[in-house]
């Protein structure tokens, strides 16, 4: 009974206690579909390289399916560690499908990758945050893909692009297509820059971000176009850039800045501005303001910028290997346009004025030419070739001043059948109008050389004033052409008439004029003159020499205070203390050496034609010859003519002469004439006389004229006639009653 008892009890309780179980066991699990063969929640999958996690996938939940082999995923988070095991790549997705067989992850939803986590939840480094969808990832090459439209974000910005390709192992980032990316900075202020690009390649461990094959830098005003290109970071941010086939414009109020080159290279500072742009091979920098646009070319540009707050100007601009600086005027309303300036040398430095708007100063670091081209009728195009050349700005990028050293300039005006000139010094600095532009004057020193067709120039130094086109030779001055010279302390020539004034020593040389010209001497000499001033208008036939002026031809010459040329007219003007000098000249039939006979005549003044070989002397005048002496109000000296050919002759020449030797003298007004040899003298008076040189003639007439001859007395008659030669002695008295003489007896041995 004891044993049945137990057993009951034991049996009791045994199903008592089973059936406790049975009400306290889990529910069964519903069967599995026949193509899944596990499931599970919180799966973890993970792969150990060297002892350490390379990759670990885990889930929410997963299903491993059969055919074919893979795991479906809920809730996925895949961890791509470092080598170092401090730091992982993080990829979510609601769902993923594993196939373990290639060890890749697919997910076909949304899926967001965040770079750098750092295992140990502090900040490790810069953040990379990137959505997309359809992405395929490998767990064995740490790679992941995608096709679709992908975005990302990082610290200092963000972007998206089309299909996207990373790779953890390499920590390189390809976005495939149609790419734009922001960098926002990391400074207060700082302006965002996008980069666009057909594709991007970016690659965190060298700090690269590679576009090809287009680009596209967009700032603020700013944009770049470029072929392939490089963006260079620096702990995560911008840089430097470098571009193939650049473009690109920087707009700001009131300028526009365009550049370009085959290759780019940026700078920026931390704030992301720009510090310095270097271009090679077809450089060019363009600026344009409100009033000029200036474009630079040379195989090489470097440019220098000062960072402001929240942009960067311009301070500096240098340009290496064929160099040219072009500054053209912009309209301005009804302004006149100054000149279009065109600078060439092989380094050209420009160099901006506070603010980056305006040029303050362009130089050459090499020889440099610069041209200066017209753009209003009427102005002339000047050249200008130096050594080294400086030119300053004022405002409004209007040219203030252009010098150089070793330079040589030309000119060509803006003029029918006008010449150009040259000119050539050791410096030179030319002054512009503030206003207009254009050029106010220009000084060149050191050895100045002046070139117009056959009118040519030296001095010291000389100045130009372009109002009136004059230029001023001071120091050493010397003007010639093919007809003759002038030198003098100082020389002001008038460009626009071709007029001059010497003043200071003057002395002049030009050749005989054989067309005409009031030389009053022989046309087969160089005519000389010396005085404190000339004075030449009318392209040189009308001449003035005052002070002390002086005028020669071998022997014979003119003095005077002045003396006035009238070339066009032949005629001549002395006046005051006028002293003639005139030698007479040996015929060619005279075989004999012939002692000099001169002729000086002096009066106040005098007048002579070349027309009739007159000169004309007044104011009280007298005349001395060997042996003669004449005085008398006025004075009328005839000179012998030039030969002429003749005309019946063959192959006609001129004959010699003795031309502008003295021919006849007429003396009006208080005659006296005195005559002297060793023997005797003769001393007459009259109103009227006549004295012809060949003959030794004298005519006496007027005034009752007598003639006291210290041999044979006083002779007195209507007109007296003696030839000095011969010693023969005419009275004619004719209607006037007998003439008178007083004869003189010799006295008695």
């Amino acid at each position: 009974m004891a044993i049945v008892i137990i057993a009951g009890a034991v049996g009791f309780s045994y199903l008592a206690q089973k059936e406790l179980l049975r009400r306290q066991a889990p529910a069964r699990p519903k069967a599995l579909p026949k193509n899944i063969t596990a499931s599970a929640n919180k799966w973890v999958w993970s792969e150990r390289v060297g002892g350490q996690s390379s990759v670990e996938i885990r889930a929410d939940s997963f299903q491993q399916i059969k055919d074919p082999p893979r795991f479906e995923l809920e809730g996925v988070e895949l961890r791509i560690f470092d080598k170092h095991n401090t730091k992982f790549d993080l990829v979510k997705s609601a769902h993923a499908t594993f196939n373990p067989g290639d060890a890749t992850l697919y997910s076909d939803g949304a899926v967001e990758i965040t770079m750098n986590e750092p295992l140990d939840n502090k900040p490790a480094g810069r953040l990379v945050n990137i959505q997309s969808s359809g992405v395929t990832f490998n767990s064995r090459t740490a790679t992941a893909t995608t096709e679709r439209p992908t975005k990302f974000k990082f610290d200092q910005g963000e972007g998206e692009s089309l299909g996207a390709n990373y790779d953890s192992t390499t920590r390189e980032l390809i976005l495939k297509n149609q790419v734009s990316v922001t960098w926002n900075g990391n400074h207060p202020g700082a302006k965002p820059m996008t980069v666009e690009a057909g594709q991007m390649i970016y690659k965190e461990l060298a700090s690269h971000i590679m576009l090809f094959p287009w680009s596209r830098l967009k700032r603020e005003g700013l944009t770049m176009d470029a072929a392939d290109s490089t963006v260079n970071l620096k702990k995560g941010l911008l840089d430097s850039v470098d571009a193939k086939q650049a473009r690109g414009v920087d707009i700001t109020p009131g300028r526009k800045m365009e550049f370009a080159a085959q290759d780019l290279h940026m700078e920026f500072t931390e704030k992301g501005l720009a510090k310095k742009v270097n271009g090679v091979t077809a450089a060019m920098l363009a600026s344009s303001s409100a009033t000029a646009r200036t474009v630079v070319n040379s195989d090489r540009l470097d440019l220098t910028f000062e960072p402001q707050a929240s942009e960067s100007l311009l301070r500096l601009a240098l340009a290496t290997g064929h160099s040219v600086v072009e500054s053209k005027p912009l309209p301005q309303g009804n302004k006149l346009l100054p000149d279009t300036r065109v600078l060439r040398s092989e380094v050209i430095q420009l160099k901006m004025k506070e603010g980056g708007d305006e040029i303050e100063s362009v130089e050459t670091q090499t020889p440099g030419k610069v041209e200066f081209l017209p753009n209003r009728p009427g102005q002339p195009k000047r050249t200008m070739n130096g050594e080294r050349i400086w030119i300053t700005y004022g405002a409004e990028n209007m040219i203030q001043t252009v010098r150089s050293v070793n330079v040589t300039t030309r000119t060509e005006p803006d003029k029918k059948n006008a010449k150009p000139y040259t000119t050539t010094s050791a410096n030179m600095i030319a002054h512009f109008d503030p206003k207009t532009g254009q050029l106010a004057n220009m000084e060149q020193w050191g050895d100045f050389k002046y070139d117009e067709n056959t009118r040519k120039a030296t001095a010291a130094k000389a100045t130009l004033e372009q109002a009136t086109d004059v230029i001023n030779l001071t120091g050493g001055s010397r003007v010639w052409d093919d007809t003759g010279s002038v030198t003098a302390a100082n020389i002001v020539l008038d460009r626009k008439s071709d007029d001059f004034t010497a003043t200071g020593n003057v002395a002049s040389s030009r050749l005989p004029d054989k067309k005409g010209g009031a030389t009053m001497l022989s046309k087969d000499e160089p005519v000389q003159a010396r005085a404190a001033k000339m004075v030449s208008k009318d392209k040189n036939r009308q001449i003035h020499y005052e002070g002390n002026a002086v005028m020669w031809q071998a022997a014979n010459r003119i003095q005077a205070d002045s003396i006035d040329v009238d070339r066009a007219n032949d005629k001549l003007l002395a006046v005051g203390s006028v002293v003639s000098q005139f030698v007479d000249q040996a015929k060619a039939d005279q075989k004999k050496p012939q002692t000099a006979i001169y002729t000086v005549i002096k009066a106040p003044r005098l007048e002579y034609g070349d027309k009739d070989r007159l000169a004309y002397y007044s104011g009280g005048s007298s005349l001395k010859r060997p042996n003669l002496d004449v005085k008398a109000t006025e004075i009328r000296a005839w000179l012998k003519p030039d030969a002429k050919p003749d005309p019946k002759a063959k192959d006609a020449k001129p004959e010699e002469s003795d031309a502008g030797s003295l021919d006849k003298v007429f003396a009006d007004g208080q005659v006296h004439i005195l005559q002297t040899s060793p023997q005797r003298t003769r001393d007459g008076t009259g109103e009227h006389s006549e004295y012809y040189a060949d003959e030794q003639k004298m005519v006496l007439t007027g005034g009752n004229p007598l003639l006291v001859d210290s041999l044979r007395g006083q002779t007195r008659g209507r007109i007296l006639t003696w030839w000095a030669q011969d010693d023969h002695l005419l009275v004619d008295n004719t209607g006037s009653g007998p003439a008178v003489s007083r004869i003189v007896k010799k006295p008695k041995k």
